[in-house]
């Protein structure tokens, strides 16, 4: 049985360890096992205005605030899940934005 499985491990080695061009990369991995579809045109939590925020489904004016405000008080996200934290943001809405949005990192100014 053990043998079996070596064996098995032997012959997926070079499979799971193939060269992926640079045009065939995945979708962006958000945490280990999930891959999470953006949008080409996401709009990035980090640089967003008021009216950008607005324009996302289930984000009115209140909300949109919110994250402006969270974002002020909290420093850049750090991801795109850290929605969930910002006041009057439940599970339910960051999956309505989750494809719509996403978090760039920025650069610390000297």
């Amino acid at each position: 049985m053990a043998a079996a499985v070596l064996l098995a491990v032997l012959c997926l080695f070079p499979i799971l360890h193939t060269a992926v061009p640079a045009g065939d990369l995945p979708p962006l991995v958000t945490r280990p096992g999930t891959v999470r579809e953006v949008s080409p045109d996401a709009l990035d939590l980090n640089t967003a205005t008021l009216e950008q925020l607005q324009a996302l489904p289930a984000i009115g004016p209140v909300r949109a605030r919110n994250i402006l405000d969270y974002r002020a008080q909290n420093g850049p996200f750090q991801s795109p899940e850290e929605l969930a934290a910002v006041e009057d943001i439940g599970p339910g809405t960051l999956e309505k934005v989750r494809a719509l949005i996403c978090v760039t990192q920025q650069e610390e100014q000297p």
